[in-house]
Order: C-alpha cells, then structure tokens, then sequence
C-alpha cells in the first residue's frame, strides 16, 4: 500500500477549518479525502494511488479557474503576451517574416517577473468565456452575490476530507457553485444529455460531498448545489443546472457507502489490480439484441460467473 497516502490521511489536524484564498500547496499538503479519490477508490484502490498526469487541456481548464475566481492570483502567477505578436512566427527573425527580436526583448522586461506566458489567443478565450457566464442573467444574479473560492476541511465518519468550492452565495438563501468547462454545453438543454452526463461524471456524488463538508463547518443548511457549464471554445455557450434534492440525496447515500468501504479497505491493505476477482460473463443488453437481430436473452439464465 501506498505509505506517503496512508500518512497522509492519518494525519491528525483540527477537526473543522475553512480557508478563503487557500494556495494550492496548502490545500494539497492537507490530509483530506477528496471527492475525486473517492470516485477512484470506488473503481480500484490501486487507481485511487495512482498519480494522475495533468494533460494540456486539464491545465487550460485550472488556469481559467484562477483568471475567473481569483484574477489577482492569476495575474500574479501567469501574464498574457501582447497582441502585437499574435499569429507572428516567435522562432523566426523580422526579416524573415517573425518578430523573434521583438519578442525575445519582451520576455527579458521586468514585467514578466517570473510569470508564465500564455498566449493572446487563451487571454482571447478566457475572456469570451467569463463574459458568457455573466451574460446569462439568473446565473450572473447569484455570482455577483458570491465569494470566490473557499477550502473546507472535516471529518466524515471519522474520516478526513477536504473540498475546495468554487464559489459560495452565503445572502439570502445559500449556494455553492462549480464552474465546469466542457466541449459542449449540451444544446438545447437536452435533459437526457444532462442526465448521462451527470451520471458518467458523478456530478450528484460531488453535490452532497460539496454540501455536507461546507455545512459541517460553516454551520450552515445549504442545500443549492449549482452546476455551470461553459464551452471552451467560441461561440463559449454555457448551461446552468441546479441539482434538485432526489440528486443529492443518491449522492450523499453513494458517498456514505464508498467511506464505510474505505474504512474497510485502510483495514486490509489490499491492492488488487483487477476490479473482480474472478473472471465475469456479461450478457447482451436487451436493447441492444434488436439492433443485431437476436432474440433478447434472459440475463437470469446467465451465469454470473466463469469457474
């Protein structure tokens, strides 16, 4: 088993706490469950040990994270290259058609001081998304009502676990919120779309996970968990969902189950690579025998296992 894990999550630390502008490091040295494990343990625990690489596209999604919720600490972690130099060539020199010289000299100014460069183009994207979200008048209602970003820490059932919510509406009646970049937005709020989507991505587990951390220390009954989608390139067209409580409530039922199983597993110190133990038979679906011409097949028929 995973030593630098099982420390991490039997350390000891205050029982409940919350912190506003929370740095990444801080957040990730805390010993907490998070939701996203969660989702692994529940596959494999070997999965939930392994370590996730961070592709390009999840990086583009962390840094407009930071430039819509905390703009001052992105600006003090990334800078945006002039527009002067979009669609030049930076490897080539001026007479050769590039602006290499120029942009050399940019990159050694002191305004730079050490920030990472993104491109025109991402500012360009950035911004078109964040103006899509508040241009969306119930959404925007609730956002200019909100704090960016805090990080709460608790127990569950005497395990540790951590979230880092996106943004809170503590006015009037409570919401937490979660900004969710997607390739598409789903048109024409397709329920059934929405529904597969919420399922494959376990957005209801996250809900109660979100909610029942953030009331545990906050003290507070906030039962509004809202969902807002927007799309990472133009036109940027988003969709707001709020979870309704049949949704948190299946969620908050899966998470008490993976934690009781949790607990189990910390006891055992398996690592199994395989999800099943033995080798499984799995019967064509019923709605799928039309589409082949087959007969449907009564699944209880079936051996649910190969010896």
């Amino acid at each position: 088993m995973s030593q630098n894990f099982l420390q991490r999550i039997k350390n000891e630390r205050p029982k409940d706490n919350y912190m506003r502008n929370c740095s990444v490091e801080d957040y990730n040295s805390d010993p907490g469950w998070r939701r996203s494990e969660m989702v692994d343990f529940d596959k494999a625990p070997k999965c939930m040990l392994t370590r996730k690489r961070t592709t390009p596209e999840m990086q583009t999604g962390i840094n407009f994270h930071s430039y819509f919720l905390t703009r001052d600490d992105f600006n003090r972690s990334f800078i945006f290259e002039p527009k002067e130099f979009e669609g030049k060539d930076k490897r080539k020199n001026s007479k050769t058609g590039g602006c290499k010289e120029d942009y050399d000299l940019w990159k050694k100014s002191p305004e730079i001081g050490g920030r990472e460069i993104l491109s025109s183009k991402i500012e360009k994207k950035f911004k078109g998304m964040s103006e899509s979200i508040m241009s969306h008048p119930p959404t925007r209602k609730i956002l200019e009502k909100s704090m960016p970003e805090i990080s709460c820490f608790s127990y569950l059932d005497g395990v540790p676990v951590k979230v880092r919510v996106d943004m809170e509406r503590f006015v009037e009646e409570p919401v937490l919120v979660d900004i969710k970049t997607t390739s598409s937005a789903y048109p024409g709020a397709n329920f059934e779309e929405i529904q597969r989507v919420i399922m494959n991505y376990k957005y209801y587990r996250q809900a109660a996970f979100y909610l029942d951390i953030y009331n545990h220390v906050m003290e507070t009954k906030a039962t509004k968990f809202l969902l807002v989608f927007i799309e990472k390139e133009e036109p940027f067209m988003g969709l707001s969902v709020m979870m309704n409580p049949e949704w948190i409530e299946k969620g908050r039922q899966e998470n008490q189950d993976s934690l009781e199983n949790f607990k189990r597993w910390l006891d055992s110190g398996s690592e199994d690579t395989f999800y099943s133990i033995d080798i499984e038979s799995v019967p064509i679906p019923s709605w799928a025998s039309p589409r082949v011409g087959i007969k449907p097949v009564d699944n209880s028929e079936i051996p649910s296992k190969i010896n």
